[in-house]
C-alpha cells in the first residue's frame, strides 16, 4: 500500500466504531487462519452488522465477511466433502448480513434492500441475476424504493463497493 492509501484506511477506520475498526485491523494482521479464528471473525462480523451505524461500516462489514469466506476456501479449511455444504451456509450468511442491513427498528425495508443490493452489484459480491437478487427487485418494485444511499468515491470506495452509481441517480 502507498502512502496516500494508508493514510485513507487509517481515516476510514478513525471514522468507524472502535469495535468494526479493531475487528478489520486484526483481520488485515492474520497470517495464517485456523477454524477457531474463522468461527470467532465471522461471529465477530454478524453480531457488529447488526450494530452498524452507517453505510461504511455495513459495507465494510461485508466486505470483511466476503474476504473471510475467500480466505477459508483458499487455504482448505474445509474438507472437500463439505464444501458445497459450506458454500451454501456462506450463501446464507451473506443474505442474513443483507437483510439486517435493510432493517430499520426490526422491520426489513424492501426499497433499503434493494439499495444494499444494489451497492453488492456494483461491487462484485452479487450477480446481477442471482435468484436472491431478483426477488428483492421484485420487492422492491412492488412495494417502492428508498432514497438513494450515499455516494462515495477513491480506490478505498471502489474496492468496498462504495462507487457513484449512474442507476442510483434517478
Amino acid at each position: 500500500m502507498v502512502d496516500g492509501e494508508q493514510a485513507e484506511l487509517r481515516d476510514m477506520l478513525a471514522n468507524m466504531s472502535p469495535a468494526i475498526a479493531d475487528l478489520l485491523t486484526e483481520m488485515m494482521q492474520v497470517e495464517g487462519l485456523t477454524r477457531e479464528q474463522t468461527r470467532a471473525f465471522r461471529d465477530r462480523i454478524v453480531s457488529l452488522n447488526a450494530e452498524a451505524r452507517n453505510d461504511e461500516e455495513k459495507t465494510a462489514l461485508v466486505f470483511a465477511f466476503t474476504a473471510l469466506m475467500d480466505k477459508v476456501e483458499a487455504l482448505e479449511l474445509i474438507d472437500p466433502s463439505s464444501l458445497n455444504h459450506f458454500r451454501k451456509l456462506r450463501e446464507a450468511d451473506y443474505r442474513m448480513l443483507l437483510c439486517v442491513q435493510a432493517t430499520v427498528d426490526g422491520v426489513m425495508q424492501p426499497g433499503l434492500l434493494e439499495n444494499v443490493a444494489q451497492r453488492e452489484v456494483h461491487a462484485g459480491r452479487l450477480a446481477p441475476d442471482n435468484d436472491f437478487r431478483e426477488f428483492i427487485a421484485a420487492g422492491a418494485a412492488a412495494l417502492g424504493k428508498q432514497p438513494s444511499p450515499p455516494k462515495r468515491g477513491g480506490w478505498l470506495g471502489r474496492l468496498l463497493g462504495w462507487t457513484r452509481y449512474s442507476s442510483f441517480e434517478k
